[in-house]
């Protein structure tokens, strides 16, 4: 159904200037358009495209398999790099562990099909560095489900890839803080009691801190640092990149050293 305005303004006993005033009226209040069903009016689609999409893209499955390849071997071997530095209680490292930053910022950007590319990187970094078959199968499925909880909470949150609000970076850094290290640490830990992979239970508090530390380090080094650089939603300026590359890698730097000296070593 046409509106009132257009009706009017089509009536042949309306005079030409009042038809052209009509049109103008017409074309610019968003009361007197006509919409689609489906349609939102002005206003609101302005403000919707002002907020952070809920949902991306899925990304198709070859590329998912190639991406889930990349970040197999970058957790590998970044993860070979953090056990160079140090080990702590069987195969818990109190180093940066910036596979970890590495496996968030995927599954956020690309979705949950690259998870299983945090499953076989966990897994083959433990069989390489000596642990049994089903402790590395079952820490690599407790990082899967970090990964995708992530995910749930970066969308249940709406939270921009892109991190230009302050909004964005706080919420990443209670979910890395307050949620998924928790729980990764928790359930690491939980396999290493259950299989006996460490040596004690009395060792279980002092792992679990080095477990929660390094993957938080490495989580606020490289997360952060992916999405701004790699996110299709926005481009924000190099100098904003770098800027909350710094402040991560500075927060991250602090929180090491805090933890280092009053909890791990007293």
């Amino acid at each position: 159904a046409s509106s009132p305005v257009r009706s009017a303004c089509s009536s042949a006993a309306c005079p030409g200037r009042v038809r052209r005033r009509c049109a103008r009226t017409q074309n610019t209040a968003p009361e007197a358009q006509d919409f689609r069903p489906g349609q939102q009016p002005h206003p609101a689609a302005a403000a919707d495209s002002l907020r952070p999409r809920e949902s991306q893209p899925q990304t198709s499955w070859p590329r998912a398999l190639w991406l889930a390849a990349v970040l197999a071997i970058a957790y590998v071997l970044l993860g070979r790099l953090a056990f160079s530095f140090s080990v702590q209680e069987g195969y818990v490292t109190s180093a940066v562990f910036a596979s970890e930053g590495v496996a968030l910022g995927f599954a956020i950007l690309y979705g949950p099909r690259v998870v299983p590319g945090v499953l076989v990187g966990q897994a083959a970094l433990l069989l390489w560095s000596g642990a049994s078959l089903p402790v590395s199968l079952a820490i690599g499925l407790v990082n899967s489900l970090e990964a995708l909880l992530g995910i749930w909470l970066f969308r249940h949150w709406k939270v921009s890839p892109a991190l230009q609000r302050p909004r964005d970076v706080t919420l990443l850094l209670a979910m890395i803080f307050l949620i998924l290290q928790p729980f990764s640490a928790s359930g690491a830990m939980a396999v290493h009691y259950l299989l006996g992979a460490l040596p004690a239970p009395q060792n279980l508090p002092p792992a679990w801190t080095h477990w929660w530390v390094a993957n938080t380090m490495g989580q606020l080094l490289m997360t952060p640092l992916l999405l701004t650089w790699l996110s299709p939603q926005a481009r924000p300026v190099r100098q904003h990149r770098l800027r909350i590359a710094l402040h991560c890698a500075c927060l991250a730097a602090l929180i090491g050293l805090i933890v280092s000296r009053v909890v791990l070593h007293p």
